[in-house]
């Protein structure tokens, strides 16, 4: 449920409160021991602050408040790292001011949004760190929120009803005591959580492997001298040479792919449990009568 907030500020001392940003008539309500927030009020310093969109874009560090006027003017959130460009992390320039009329509260969610303002657009916000709010910034922030700047204060409002948004009905016959509790935000990241290594080596094996081979060989036979053939025999020597053939086994290597090996990675679901204490604040009605 989203609720409005009234940006008032109430005087803790019967004496002018001291201002920590010097001259400047804007402080920081942190600083400024002789003002606190309205009774009835919720303090939203802490609460998350999202864009239109939903996207979170940081934490409301403190209130700005006008000591002259007596309330709230900005809200000055810490911008999440991941919003700013590299310069402004160099520079400590995460801190942002948003003014009240830009944004909505949600009382469920201790939640503060910003009207017409996506996270994109967000990126583009003045930014500075904690050094003290000059003019030229204050009317870069106006601008940047589409805020009157002609003056902190727009010239529909009434003096006597200075609201965050739009007051609640009947809230000056109630009073409002917030109660807060911690709940368990998880996020997760990548890590390595092992390493495996895959290679290939070589090694030398010896085998043996049966070659069929063929070789020829003389047969002698001896058989009686045809018929007729005494009218040309002679006595002398001779000879006759015959060349025996046979197989020699080579022997050469030659390399050919025996099998292919595929790696990749599939991803394992499972569930890792957290453990945390968690604190809540409970509301107790001491009656006196």
């Amino acid at each position: 449920m989203t609720d409005d907030f009234n940006r008032k500020i109430d005087s803790t001392s019967t004496s002018r409160a001291g201002n920590a940003q010097g001259t400047s008539r804007l402080g920081r309500l942190d600083e400024l021991d002789d003002f606190e927030i309205a009774d009835g009020e919720p303090d939203i310093r802490g609460w998350t602050v999202k864009a239109k969109d939903g996207t979170e874009i940081g934490e409301v560090s403190d209130l700005i408040a006008d000591t002259a006027a007596r309330e709230v003017r900005y809200v000055e959130v810490e911008v999440k790292d991941e919003l700013l460009d590299e310069s402004a992390k160099k520079m400590d320039h995460n801190h942002v001011l948003i003014p009240i009329r830009a944004a909505r509260l949600d009382d469920d969610g201790d939640t503060v949004f910003l009207n017409g303002v996506e996270s994109s657009q967000f990126r583009d916000a003045p930014r500075f760190g904690r050094e003290p709010i000059t003019d030229e910034h204050e009317k870069a922030i106006l601008v940047f929120f589409g805020q009157p700047t002609t003056g902190a204060r727009s010239p529909d409002i009434d003096d006597s009803n200075r609201f965050f948004g739009k007051r609640r009905e009947g809230r000056e016959k109630e009073q409002y005591l917030t109660l807060s509790e911690e709940r368990l935000d998880t996020d997760k990241q990548r890590v390595q959580k092992g390493e495996v290594h895959v290679s290939k080596s070589v090694e030398t094996r010896h085998v043996e492997k049966e070659v069929p081979t063929m070789r020829e060989e003389v047969n002698i036979e001896r058989r009686p001298a045809r018929a007729g053939a005494s009218s040309s025999a002679e006595i002398h020597e001779d000879e006759i040479t015959i060349p025996l053939m046979g197989e020699e086994v080579t022997v050469d290597k030659k390399i050919v792919p025996r099998e292919e090996v595929v790696i990749s990675k599939s991803a394992v679901r499972g569930t890792k449990t957290v453990e945390a204490d968690l604190r809540s604040e409970k509301l107790d009605v001491d009656r006196n009568t």
